[in-house]
């Protein structure tokens, strides 16, 4: 499996248990002159194909480095990200995107896993509750922000029916999505029948949900349709004692 623990608490934390840090230098200058035109020239590729393609310099952050709570990123921007797989090992091996994991617990015990759409990145692969990339803005990840904004987005749950926000790790993943993510257990004061009833029919087919010994052995039976991430942010939203239940290998 391709995923390192950076920071793997025993038991959820708040949020100012870690600190994040966006450096001034750009991603964009360790790359070399030919992997910028390769940028370019996708990007207008892209932008040729979909009016509604935006990428904001530095709007996003990759990891730089870290010590056990202090995580330092830089800034680069959705269309060089999007160019890494053309890009030389150097540049994908100091490609750590910040992203969240997002798993939801509900309030009849239950957990959310997502199968991605077809029309996806990674279609078809189950993956935590909910994920997306972090925002750099004026050097600050907009972490929470970006949790609120998906909970609305895919499942129009709005601050009123949040329990509670809790950080439970931060991991890396190297194999599909070069990624640096922050793994998030948002319990929410609602059932499942109350969830499905703000999906339309078509979001409905997305989500399925499992108790915690449901959950475990789902993850261990279909592992090879699961992201790495996905797996990830289950794994360190559990119990420690029920970690060890959710193998990598």
């Amino acid at each position: 499996m391709s995923v390192t623990f950076l920071y793997l608490p025993k038991t959820s934390v708040s949020f100012t248990a870690i600190k994040t840090v966006v450096a001034d230098t750009d991603y964009a200058t360790t790359l070399t002159s030919e992997e910028k035109e390769i940028i370019e020239r996708d990007w207008q590729k892209v932008i040729e194909k979909s009016s509604k393609a935006f990428s904001k310099p530095e709007g996003l952050a990759t990891l730089t480095s870290h010590t056990e709570t202090t995580f330092t990123f830089r800034p680069t921007d959705y269309k060089t990200y999007a160019s890494m797989p053309k890009l030389s090992a150097k540049a994908k091996e100091a490609m750590r995107v910040a992203a969240i994991g997002g798993v939801i617990m509900l309030r009849d015990n239950l957990f959310i896993v997502k199968k991605r759409p077809m029309t996806a990145a990674h279609a078809g692969k189950f993956d935590a509750s909910f994920a997306g990339f972090v925002p750099n803005e004026t050097g600050m990840l907009l972490v929470e922000k970006t949790i609120q904004d998906k909970l609305v987005k895919d499942f129009s749950i709005t601050q009123k029916n949040i329990v509670s926000v809790r950080l439970t790790g931060v991991h890396v993943e190297t194999s599909h999505d070069l990624s640096c993510l922050f793994d998030i257990l948002v319990h929410v004061g609602l059932s499942q029948k109350e969830v499905e009833q703000r999906l339309t029919t078509e979001q409905q087919k997305m989500y399925s949900y499992f108790t915690q010994e449901q959950l475990i052995a789902f993850i261990e039976q279909h592992k090879q349709e699961f992201l790495p991430d996905g797996i990830a942010a289950f794994h360190a939203s559990l119990p420690e004692e029920a970690r060890a239940k959710i193998t990598f290998s």
